[in-house]
């Protein structure tokens, strides 16, 4: 993977048990990173200034802890952003997206998901009841990975900003690499962002 040297990342932590492995992953590649608790997110970008912020997931609880959305400051800060799992679906509702529950939950490490862009099918991680309805957001967002189980969404990219995010858990590694690129390809949507701004 391409290494950001001198800069930093925010892992924003929505109570996922596995943030920790978020931040290995990318302290692997040589980039520097900081966890904070979504509840301090907005003083910690402030203070940080990171040149990417990554949304970790969490329990469905936590959207009735007073957090229905992601950090609005970070959100509108245009800097590039990564959603996984229950950060997807706060990325989701930051468009004024809906969420739905699933049929049957997504739990287990042999999902197949289909990478739309490269018709490659990933065996990915998954530990979710809900699902973001791509309906309901206005065609703000791109689809790139679907469930080859059910149809559910589960990537996608914004049109108008540096944000994608993917439902399942790429820093699990079931495939056992399949997800990693997803990392990778964060870190370019990074460097592109530094060369056009």
């Amino acid at each position: 993977m391409n290494t950001l040297p001198h800069q930093s990342i925010l892992i924003i932590d929505f109570g996922s048990q596995v943030t920790q492995l978020i931040a290995r992953r990318v302290r692997e590649t040589g980039v520097y990173c900081e966890i904070h608790p979504f509840q301090s997110a907005a003083k910690a970008f402030k203070k940080m200034q990171p040149k990417g912020v990554i949304f970790s997931g969490g329990p469905a609880s936590v959207l009735d802890e007073g957090s229905p959305r992601a950090p609005q400051a970070v959100f509108d800060s245009g800097v590039p952003m990564l959603g996984i799992c229950l950060g997807h679906q706060l990325l989701g509702l930051a468009l004024d997206g809906k969420t739905r529950r699933l049929k049957f939950g997504h739990h287990g490490s042999n999902h197949p998901v289909k990478d739309i862009r490269t018709g490659k099918v990933w065996i990915t991680a998954q530990n979710h009841n809900f699902h973001v309805d791509i309906e309901t957001l206005s065609g703000a967002v791109e689809l790139t990975h679907f469930s080859l189980n059910d149809g559910s969404l589960e990537g996608m990219v914004f049109r108008d900003r540096p944000v994608f995010s993917v439902q399942f858990h790429p820093e699990a590694g079931p495939g056992p690499h399949d997800g990693f690129s997803v990392f990778a390809r964060f870190f370019e949507l990074i460097h592109k962002f530094r060369r056009n701004h």
